[in-house]
């Protein structure tokens, strides 16, 4: 549910990016959004290195390369096909409307279809991917040299190293670095982990740690959230402050939500659950359908008249739909392709 809730956000303040000119309180409206779309894209990656961490913890004992190949292939199969599905859509889309932009001339570098920079033309919400992919990688390694036993212990040195690197950038020591060693928001990922092992080592659990870890989260990122609407207007709000508000604060949030939903004391409606199912889709799916919505206007398919919250639920109805059926039709049958690829192969 809250990786679903993540992607609409990011997805709300796209649409509404579109709307600014029409009514200046569109303009506010998405300055006021704008923090909530930073929590959208830390809470995508808190989440991911929860699922990730406690896949391996319960499946991955001892050190094995077989198994690492195994995990990096189903990694492959569930984040490229619906990338590069997604990506050529697009390509096809300027094309037909005859539409030139630098984008189509940067997707010639492989490094965008293989995910290896996060300037991202064209497919604008894929820039979180490559940082995903690094992960995995780092992950990969860790599955072919090391049992689990070690997985918390081989993290802490990870964010430990990573952390000196990104001091020094940040001090401008140093200049150049690849941009997952640059970006604060690689140590979502370890905020994840930790709450995927606290899980998986703590088999008894209590449910009053959980509301006061779900309460300090909210608490902390209603600060986080306030802090970064000022910086908007002059409020310095630092790297290591982001890393606070915006890291930890959706780590306890997924800590409080996850334990009391195993304990009982909070149910999800189905409904939601599948919205968490489909957010890769979502996420992915809403910029080609942007793109699509700025044609019906330019070509006033729609009417002046219509309001412009009409025009941004017509379009969430629309990216719904069609990532329900992106689900269905491309990533469940590749996530399959997958299993019986490592199955008979491996």
């Amino acid at each position: 549910m809250l990786r679903g809730l993540a992607a609409l956000s990011v997805c709300w303040a796209h649409f509404l990016s579109i709307k600014i000119e029409v009514k200046p309180i569109f303009a506010t409206i998405y300055t006021f959004s704008g923090p909530f779309v930073r929590y959208g894209v830390d809470l995508f990656f808190v989440i991911s290195g929860f699922v990730i961490a406690l896949n391996v913890l319960e499946n991955h004992e001892k050190a094995s390369f077989k198994e690492g190949l195994k995990f990096l292939i189903k990694r492959i199969f569930r984040i490229y096909p619906l990338f590069w599905i997604t990506m050529i859509f697009i390509i096809i889309l300027f094309h037909c409307n005859g539409i030139k932009t630098a984008g189509l001339h940067k997707i010639e570098n492989i490094s965008h279809f293989f995910l290896l920079t996060t300037d991202m033309p064209l497919q604008n919400a894929a820039w979180t991917l490559p940082f995903e992919q690094y992960f995995y990688l780092v992950m990969f390694c860790f599955i072919c040299l090391f049992p689990r036993k070690l997985l918390l212990p081989f993290f802490i040195i990870w964010a430990i190293l990573h952390l000196i690197i990104l001091y020094a950038y940040v001090e401008h020591w140093i200049h150049h670095v690849p941009f997952f060693l640059g970006d604060n928001q690689i140590f979502n990922f370890f905020f994840g982990l930790c709450v995927a092992y606290i899980f998986f080592k703590i088999k008894k659990h209590t449910v009053m740690d959980k509301y006061i870890a779900l309460c300090l989260g909210i608490l902390i990122g209603g600060t986080g959230f306030i802090f970064t609407y000022k910086k908007l207007y002059g409020l310095h709000f630092n790297e290591w402050a982001n890393l606070f508000y915006n890291g930890l604060s959706p780590a306890l949030i997924l800590y409080g939500c996850i334990g009391l939903e195993m304990s009982n004391h909070i149910q999800i409606a189905n409904l939601l659950k599948k919205l968490g199912d489909v957010s890769y889709s979502i996420y992915l799916w809403h910029c080609p359908i942007l793109y699509i919505f700025i044609t019906f206007y330019q070509l006033r398919f729609f009417s002046n008249a219509t309001h412009p919250f009409l025009q941004i639920a017509v379009e969430l109805i629309l990216v719904l739909i069609v990532s329900f059926y992106s689900y269905n039709w491309i990533e469940r049958p590749f996530i399959h392709l997958s299993n019986r690829i490592v199955r008979k192969w491996l």
